[in-house]
């Protein structure tokens, strides 16, 4: 591609916020800030930004990367990274013989054997763009030209990441990294067959022993080996995690019904889920096909319009059926990964004081630091529009980054008026994302959850830690270590033959580490104590990002 076309293309994208809404994790990968979520830290060996050198030191047998455009396929042989021109490049060969009938299957992510050393072996890149590949040539491919990511076990051709939609360009070359350096955050798997998949994350949010509450992670495809369930719950930061309780939750139910726990445990069924017939940010432009259905193509909270306190508002209307008196809400949603980035560069103004504001906070009352999260809009609000105003009807805590989340939120329609339901979703700039959404005006069938203790648990150094994760019980299963892992089997056989549908309740909570140098922006961090700072904050840290990005690229394409 020509320079001036690709500064064409860069100019274009400054107008496209879908693109750039994403391309700042690799900015965040880079700069060692992220974490599973806007709370979490990398391992310490990440506090410095992979190099192309980095990368290199890696064995051809841990990282085999095709690049794919148009209908041409060719292996990017001696990968190099020029973090600074935002390029990834390298040799073109033809494709090995065992890599040319592997066909990437995104059915499933994050995949872990313990007995590969490395199964993220193939590395995928895609670009809608014809590009000239010929082999033996070098080649420099822009991130931003960049669509999609895979990265497969090249055993079964199955899809490791998977990475579409609005995280798209740079991002794509940041997961990536994230794949070949061996970087991830604390995970929890479930056994599938003979593969561990990653699944969720334990207690989001909860960073101090004040904020514990339970939590529910939903267990899609979780399939028994023989009467067993197995999971795995894995500290691969550099953190402290305290888990109280991993009790297996199963409700069996009829095949036709969907079922979701909200957050205090209470199953719901979900039979005849009605999409929104309108979906309008508050600067009413449309955008409804951002929440239709789950298709990676998300509502962002990213709009220029805001309220008077810097939050970002999505408005949904369904057709309310006739005599309906109750209603659930169906959401799949996550939180992004630039709230992520935004409060590490939050927690950037401590400075060199931030380790003894840390400590400070393990001591703060759980009420205060929730209020704070609420005046500064970190959870997703619902409102329902009623005949005296909207009334608030849910606050979703945060779920964390890395993968999306149903959530159910029943709620009541006694002073609705009219044949319409409207909802307004209300949260800070960024901070989620919601890929679909629909209510179900259904009458819950009834259920009755089943809870499994574990039957077995075992740590990486084969101790039996049975009893501290079978109970609430403040009896805490301390993982102090990267590297730290424990297997937890539940025995359970279902007596009929009806659909099962499982989740993991668990709590407890985490501590972190952080090392920033420096005197505090005292000045800044009080400003965080008005309502909606730290919403403004997110955009104005966008806005510098862009900018910088941009330039950046015109002067280095420019010429």
């Amino acid at each position: 591609m020509k320079a001036t076309s690709f500064l064409r293309l860069a100019r274009r994208h400054l107008k496209s916020k879908n693109l750039f809404a994403a391309a700042f994790l690799v900015l965040v990968i880079f700069s060692g800030i992220s974490g599973c979520s806007y709370y979490k830290v990398k391992k310490s060996d990440l506090n410095n930004p992979p190099s192309s050198q980095e990368l290199q030191k890696l064995s051809p047998e841990e990282r085999y990367v095709i690049i794919h455009s148009g209908n041409q396929r060719m292996h990017l042989n001696k990968v190099r990274l020029d973090e600074d021109r935002k390029l990834l490049s390298g040799e073109l060969t033809q494709l090995d013989p065992q890599h040319v009938n592997k066909t990437p299957v995104h059915k499933k992510t994050y995949r872990y054997k313990r007995t590969e050393k490395n199964p993220l072996n193939e590395v995928h890149f895609y670009t809608s763009k014809n590009l000239d590949l010929r082999v033996g040539e070098e080649v420099a491919i822009p991130f931003s030209i960049l669509d999609s990511v895979s990265v497969n076990n090249p055993n079964t051709g199955r899809s490791v990441i998977n990475v579409v939609g609005t995280t798209v360009g740079v991002l794509a070359v940041g997961i990536a990294v994230i794949a070949l350096t061996k970087s991830s955050c604390p995970f929890i798997y479930i056994k599938d067959g003979e593969e561990f998949v990653f699944t969720g994350e334990l207690y989001p949010g909860a960073i101090t022993p004040n904020l514990q509450r339970d939590d529910y992670i939903p267990l899609p495809g979780f399939k028994p080996v023989g009467e067993d369930y197995i999971i795995r719950i894995t500290n691969e930061l550099h953190e402290v995690q305290h888990t109280d309780l991993a009790q297996l939750i199963v409700v069996n139910h009829p095949e036709d019904v969907k079922v979701v726990l909200d957050d205090e445990g209470r199953p719901h069924s979900l039979s005849a889920i009605q999409e929104p017939k309108k979906a309008f940010s508050e600067d009413l432009k449309e955008s409804l096909t951002h929440v239709q259905r789950q298709d990676n193509k998300v509502y962002m909270f990213d709009s220029d319009s805001q309220s008077t306190d810097g939050s970002r508002s999505m408005t949904m209307e369904f057709t309310r059926p006739a005599g309906a008196g109750q209603a659930k809400l169906f959401l799949t949603a996550k939180n992004s990964f630039w709230l992520d980035y935004a409060f590490g560069k939050f927690n950037e103004k401590f400075g060199s004081y931030y380790s003894t504001f840390q400590k400070q906070q393990l001591t703060t009352p759980g009420e205060e630091s929730r209020q704070w999260a609420i005046d500064q809009h970190i959870p997703l609000s619902i409102y329902l529009k009623t005949k005296e105003g909207w009334q608030l009807v849910k606050r979703i805590n945060s779920v964390g980054p890395l993968a999306y989340r149903d959530i159910v939120v029943p709620f009541n329609l006694e002073y609705v008026q009219g044949e319409n339901v409207v909802l307004k979703f209300e949260t800070g700039f960024m901070f989620w994302e919601i890929d679909r959404a629909g209510i179900d005006f259904s009458k819950n069938i009834d259920l009755e959850p089943i809870v499994v203790e574990p039957s077995y648990a075992v740590d990486e150094k084969g101790n039996n830690v049975t009893s501290l994760l079978s109970k609430n019980d403040g009896k805490y299963l301390i993982q102090t270590e990267v590297g730290n892992a424990v297997t937890v089997t539940y025995t359970y056989s279902s007596k009929d033959e009806s659909k099962t549908t499982l989740f993991l309740k668990n709590r407890g909570y985490y501590t972190y580490i952080r090392k920033y140098s420096g005197m505090p922006d005292v000045a800044e961090l009080r400003s965080f104590k008005k309502k909606g700072r730290f919403s403004q904050f997110s955009k104005e840290q966008y806005d510098r990002f862009i900018q910088e990005e941009m330039l950046d690229l015109a002067l280095t394409y420019g010429n």
